[in-house]
């Protein structure tokens, strides 16, 4: 029983522990090669991130690992409740996000003082809908206590988010210098 919690604690808890050491770890390149602009910025590419993902994903992930935990449902329900779940965070977020992304010019003039150029923005709604797309199916995943499989995926979650993160900063720079030759 201690091996198997154990266990699962290691694997549950490396995703998010990976994720936290990426920002500790990205920082000193923020702050070499950002101006404070330039990170203030980054952090609300990273703040209107987190509220995308937690305001369309609904909290659907808790709601149907705790559905799917309770006693005395059937296999079709569940099946049926999984599958109109996932469809329906699908086209929500689908909707939001081509909305978000129509909406660039107002919210870059808002929020990012028109610093923010359009293809960092959709590569962060891109990462936003994907980070959705993955919500029903990680709860399934947990709900089965496969935690090496769910390890195996928070790793492959952390690359590709440090492979964004970094494409965001290159590019950041490269829109930068673009700006500075102009000038």
């Amino acid at each position: 029983m201690y091996k198997d919690l154990l266990k699962h604690t290691i694997f549950y808890g490396l995703g998010i522990g990976l994720l936290r050491f990426l920002n500790f770890v990205l920082l000193p390149l923020y702050t070499r090669y950002f101006t404070p602009d330039d990170v203030g910025v980054l952090e609300l590419l990273f703040i209107l991130f987190t509220f995308l993902t937690t305001f369309l994903g609904f909290g659907m992930g808790s709601g149907i690992f705790k559905y799917l935990t309770s006693k005395g449902r059937n296999s079709n329900d569940q099946v049926t409740i999984i599958s109109s779940t996932f469809w329906i965070l699908t086209v929500v977020a689908s909707i939001v996000l081509l909305i978000l992304n129509g909406c660039f010019n107002s919210i870059n003039k808002i929020f990012f003082n028109s610093l923010l150029p359009r293809n960092i923005y959709r590569l962060l709604l891109i990462a936003s809908f994907l980070q959705i797309l993955s919500i029903i199916p990680t709860a399934l995943i947990r709900l089965e206590k496969k935690s090496v499989l769910f390890g195996g995926i928070q790793i492959f979650r952390f690359l590709i988010e440090f492979t964004i993160i970094i494409s965001l900063v290159l590019i950041f720079i490269a829109s930068s210098q673009q700006v500075i030759l102009q000038l």
